[in-house]
Parts: C-alpha cells; sequence; structure tokens
C-alpha cells in the first residue's frame, strides 16, 4: 500500500485522487486517471518549455550586452521576423508609459512577470524624419511566451537590417542625443530610414541599483 501511494505520488497525483483510487479500484478509472495526468503533465512541460526559451533569450541578450556589445556606438544588425503584442497610442511621458503598459497587460492577458525586460516603444517613422523623438506611437512588448490577446493587439517586428545603438541610461529621457547620433551615421553611410524606431531599455533599477550600468537601446529599420 505504502508503496503504491509513493509511486501515484511520484507521478503528481494528489492526495484526493490516490484516496479515489484507493477505495475504488478498476483497471478502467486507474487507466482513465492515468490518461487525465499524461495530459496535464504534457500542458506543464509545454509551459515550462515556453519558459526555458523565454529565461534562454534573456540570458543571452544580457550576457551579450554586458560582454559583447559596444556601448555608444551606432552598428548594423539583422533580426528575424519578432512577434509582439502591442497598443497603438500616443506616448509623451512616463505616466502615459505606465498607464498603456497596465492597459496592455489588460489586453494582453499576460502576467507582469513576462514583461520584465521585454516592454519598448516605437517612434513613428513621420517623428523620426521630423526629429521628434521623445513621442512615442505604441507600446508593445516582445516576444511573449503565450498571449491569447485579441488579433488587433498582435504584430510583428519587421525582420531586415536595423542601425543600433546601445548606451547607459536606465531610462528614455536620455534617448534622443542617441537618436542624433544614428542620424549622422546613417547620412555618413547613405542609408534611409526604412520605418518604425524601436526603444527598449534592457537592463534597468528591476536588475541593478547602479544606474551607470543600465542600458537602453534603439534600433531603426534601414535600407540602402
Amino acid at each position: 500500500m505504502l508503496n503504491s501511494i509513493k509511486f501515484l505520488r511520484h507521478l503528481g497525483y494528489s492526495i484526493k485522487d490516490i484516496k479515489s483510487h484507493l477505495h475504488s479500484k478498476t483497471e478502467d478509472r486507474f487507466l482513465d486517471s492515468l490518461k487525465s495526468y499524461k495530459k496535464a503533465t504534457e500542458s506543464e512541460i509545454n509551459q515550462l518549455n515556453k519558459i526555458k526559451k523565454f529565461l534562454n533569450e534573456r540570458i543571452t541578450e544580457i550576457e551579450t550586452v554586458l560582454k559583447d556589445q559596444p556601448l555608444n556606438k551606432v552598428i548594423i544588425r539583422e533580426f528575424p521576423v519578432r512577434k509582439i503584442v502591442i497598443l497603438k497610442t500616443r506616448i509623451e511621458n512616463i505616466f502615459d508609459l505606465e498607464l498603456n503598459l497596465r492597459e496592455l497587460e489588460n489586453r494582453s492577458k499576460l502576467t507582469p512577470s513576462i514583461m520584465i525586460g521585454r516592454v519598448g516603444l516605437t517612434v513613428g517613422k513621420d517623428n523620426l524624419l521630423k526629429k521628434k523623438f521623445s513621442e512615442y506611437n505604441s507600446i508593445f512588448i516582445l516576444n511573449p511566451i503565450n498571449s491569447p490577446a485579441e488579433k488587433k493587439y498582435r504584430g510583428v517586428l519587421s525582420s531586415g537590417s536595423y542601425a543600433c545603438i546601445y548606451f547607459n541610461a536606465g531610462n528614455h529621457d536620455d534617448s534622443p542625443a542617441f537618436y542624433k547620433k544614428i542620424f549622422n551615421f546613417l547620412k555618413t553611410n547613405q542609408l534611409k530610414i526604412n520605418g518604425d524606431a524601436i526603444e527598449r531599455v534592457i537592463i534597468d533599477d528591476f536588475i541593478t541599483h547602479d544606474s551607470k550600468k543600465h542600458i537602453t537601446e534603439i534600433q531603426i529599420p534601414i535600407s540602402s
């Protein structure tokens, strides 16, 4: 009896289900319960694999930024298509950002833990060309693990070449100077802006209290 209980507990059976089985043993009921727990286990494995993928992405990104990524220097990077959930709205200050982040959280049905380090803003191409770098036109969550959001809140960041810069800042207030640096790079290399800019804080106060180690990135899609 004890070995039977240990076996069922090892499979993940609850005390309630173990009692039910011991009090009404039949081969059919036991087989049904095994199938039910197998299905629950597969669902849990699927969720854990998604969490593992998310963790691997964050580890790789932070290690790359800390060890290999040059700061304050414009570089060109190639990106694949990246899935996002997005709320298109005007954002001009931190209060707009926080308010709309809560709205996006509700619309996407994602938990706040999924958003840590994955939230970004976009500056519209029209504003870029006008050199209005402090007015954003959307807020998004990058590569959500699992979002049952409505279709209108799901989107992608296009694949292709991006002019990128990484710099020490834990918020968006210092960004305009680095947009100008990218613009100078584009002019020198005769490159054109090919879409909205992406701006995201990668390392912030959640990760370290040392503000000198906070890192923000800007990515602008480009074409020759």
